[in-house]
């Protein structure tokens, strides 16, 4: 599982009601099929995005997340939730030997810069 968080300029404060629209559409349009084409075969069988959806202007002028249960919006600090499938523990270690390898972690990361706050970005096993 992942979660991820977009780029300062696409957060609520700055982007308003478009918040995450930035991040939303170069994540599916353009990272996803990059990190398909560099990991090949090795790609997850299953890449599953879900988005914190936003629900309109609050008081204090922000887009705060639609939050059904919990404490506070202000714990909802990622845009984006994906759940990747692998066949097997090889077949994530393969998988992931990609984002260890100098050159192309270097592709990923450039990449990751131009829309989200990668280094925010949280892997769970």
């Amino acid at each position: 599982m992942q979660l991820l968080r977009g780029a300062p300029h696409d957060r609520p404060a700055a982007a308003g009601p478009h918040a995450g629209a930035v991040f939303r559409d170069h994540y599916e349009n353009v990272h996803i099929p990059l990190m398909r084409n560099l990991t090949g075969d090795t790609f997850p069988l299953s890449h599953e995005r879900h988005y914190v959806r936003r629900d309109g202007e609050g008081d204090d002028g922000h887009f705060p997340e639609a939050v059904l249960a919990g404490t506070s919006q202000a714990a909802v600090d990622y845009d984006a939730v994906a759940v990747l499938t692998y066949r097997d523990k090889a077949h994530f270690d393969t998988n992931w030997a990609f984002f260890e390898d100098p050159e192309t972690s270097k592709i990923i990361a450039a990449d990751e810069a131009k829309f989200s706050e990668w280094t925010r970005g949280v892997f769970l096993q």
